[in-house]
């Protein structure tokens, strides 16, 4: 969620805005917490940390003052500054948070701020990983892995593995910016409620959370390990892939998160929180949009590395693109006019939904400058007799008694949906 009043000065490119707390006495405990703000350049040396929590229940919020205005934050940042606020002594450290640090309501602010977020990350003397406020039984969870004879033999009880289970099953493991915000750390410290870990003592109990990971409903901590230890597909589509069961807000963050950590796949790609079409529009069936171009963007890129050997494998890789971007199940497969009708190109139910006619296979290559696709073609094409614009069977028919008929096979290659 976005801070209720934007802030006084507008952010320019190459500066970060940084923010810290206006200590109270003790006496004043009760009193609303106050922050201020200022403007570094981002190539300035100065030691800050940075921020990497979720957001949480966006109804959940709590008011504090920034530059002397009242602000609306999340309630779950709150208990995060509230922990900072009572464990500050001496002078304040300036910390990086995207909520108080990016004015959520400007696009091209979000755009500079989101394209320089791994300099952020990376410039940060350490990450805070805020996991949230202490629960059941967290803080025997935290001192047991960070404990030398855990890191030894790996194993505890089963009150302990259900803990451990509970704490990397938190909702901020499904924040899809983490992926980002931990791979460009120098040092990352996990903050739950009054306990704290290191990251190489976390990463130290991988062999016990690799038992525990097909206990959990979330296997992102495991893929941050291996992520931190560079054993991971790191190309946009392998990224894509590793974090299909992340959420986030924006089905551009999908993308846009990733893209400093990518090492191949990625190019040509820009960061753009301009308007698109409203939400129910997007995620039906419609034309040429952002989400779809972005959607060919990254297919081309990827068939770029490796070349699609069959029909099939393209649909299947469309089929992906459309599950991550909660598109129309059709979204992918337009082609030409955008007002061209989807039973036009798409056969009756009978068929298959996305049995595309072969013959158009080439036009939508074309529109979507899918050049591999084009390139595959020649070589799926399937026998002459099956290149005709009707289907080549119908339910209608009862004089056709070829042995196609009996063929499933026979049928998916005439759509194009099978190499001969």
């Amino acid at each position: 969620m976005s801070t209720e009043l934007p802030p006084k000065v507008k952010l320019q490119a190459g500066y970060i805005r940084l923010i810290r707390i206006i200590l109270r006495p003790p006496t004043v405990s009760n009193a609303i917490m106050e922050f201020e703000t200022r403007i570094f350049a981002s190539n300035i040396e100065v030691p800050y940390f940075a921020l990497s929590y979720a957001w949480g229940d966006p109804r959940r919020v709590r008011s504090i003052f920034v530059d002397g205005r009242r602000c609306r934050i999340a309630d779950n940042l709150y208990q995060f500054l509230r922990r900072v606020s009572w464990t500050s002594t001496g002078p304040a450290c300036w910390l990086w948070i995207d909520a108080l640090s990016i004015n959520q309501s400007d696009d091209e602010e979000k755009n500079h701020q989101v394209g320089i977020m791994s300099r952020i990350f990376g410039r940060a003397t350490a990450v805070i990983a805020w996991l949230g406020p202490a629960l059941r039984d967290s803080d025997a969870a935290m001192r047991a892995m960070s404990a030398p004879s855990f890191q030894k033999h790996q194993t505890w009880g089963p009150l302990l593995d259900q803990a451990i289970c509970a704490l990397c099953e938190r909702p901020y493991w499904k924040r899809f910016w983490v992926f980002q915000e931990l791979k460009h750390a120098r040092e990352i410290l996990l903050l739950c409620g009054s306990s704290y870990l290191l990251w190489a003592e976390f990463e130290g109990c991988r062999g016990a959370i690799n038992r525990l990971r097909f206990r959990m409903d979330s296997k992102i901590p495991a893929r941050m390990i291996e992520l931190r230890t560079k054993s991971m597909d790191t190309s946009l589509w392998g990224l894509l892939e590793a974090t299909r069961d992340m959420l986030c807000e924006d089905p551009r963050d999908r993308v846009y998160a990733l893209l400093s950590i990518a090492t191949a796949g990625h190019e040509g790609i820009d960061v753009d929180y301009g308007p698109i079409v409203d939400k129910e529009k997007y995620l039906l069936f419609h034309g040429d949009n952002i989400l779809t171009t972005l959607a060919h963007r990254i297919l081309r890129n990827k068939h770029a590395i490796t070349p699609p050997t069959s029909l099939s494998a393209v649909i299947n890789d469309c089929e992906f693109l459309e599950e991550v971007f909660g598109l129309h199940g059709a979204a992918m497969f337009w082609y030409g006019d955008t007002s061209l009708p989807l039973e036009n190109w798409i056969w009756p139910e009978w068929t298959w939904q996305k049995s595309i006619p072969f013959t158009a296979w080439s036009d939508w290559a074309s529109v979507h400058h899918h050049s591999a696709v084009a390139e595959l073609l020649p070589h799926a094409s399937p026998p002459p007799e099956y290149l005709s614009s009707s289907p080549p069977y119908s339910d209608d028919s009862s004089e056709d008694t070829s042995d196609d008929d009996d063929d499933p096979d026979a049928n998916l290659l005439a759509f194009g949906l099978q190499d001969p």
